[in-house]
């Protein structure tokens, strides 16, 4: 609530979105649904990593947690496919949905990096779309969690370049 110009209470108005929350929203959609295209043109494609990190979704599924535990594969991807396997998901269908779940987050990432860098207009959405294209063709080369980690770390990157991040550490 804010204090009008008759001094009376009034609801805050609402801001229209900006360009950026609809180009990041519009290019989210459209990279969603060609994730979705290409992930089951390609559900068949397996590498050997794929195997592995299902097996340990399996485990973490199964609450195995003593054979999903160990020294080699890391478990972020199989966070995101192992209440998929619980679910009784296909692994084929569930390895391919992690894989989408992660190229979003890298564009995402990508997209919160670009907007703390103070990108224009035009250059941020033509850089998006780039991204999105270049996640779409890693999201289907192999099953593994380069993407999800990729996009964190723009995450992490998008955090230290914001403006407020200096002031922020004292």
């Amino acid at each position: 609530m804010t204090i009008g110009t008759k001094g009376v209470l009034e609801p805050p108005r609402r801001r229209r979105p900006g360009f950026e929350v609809i180009a990041t929203a519009a290019v989210l959609a459209v990279q969603l649904a060609a994730l979705v295209y290409v992930a089951v043109q390609n559900r068949f494609n397996l590498n050997p990593d794929a195997i592995a990190y299902l097996q340990v979704a399996r485990h973490i599924a199964e609450g195995k947690l003593d054979l999903a535990v160990n020294g080699y594969w890391g478990p972020l991807l199989s966070w995101i496919m192992a209440p998929l396997l619980a679910a009784g998901i296909d692994p084929l269908v569930t390895a391919r949905s992690a894989m989408v779940v992660s190229a979003m987050i890298f564009l995402a990432g990508a997209m919160s990096l670009f907007r703390s860098v103070g990108l224009r207009r035009l250059p941020f959405l033509a850089i998006s779309l780039l991204t999105a294209l270049i996640s779409l063709a890693w999201s289907v080369e192999a099953i593994t969690p380069d993407l999800l980690a990729g996009g964190l770390l723009l995450f992490a990157c998008s955090r230290t370049f914001a403006a407020e991040w200096p002031e922020s550490r004292s």
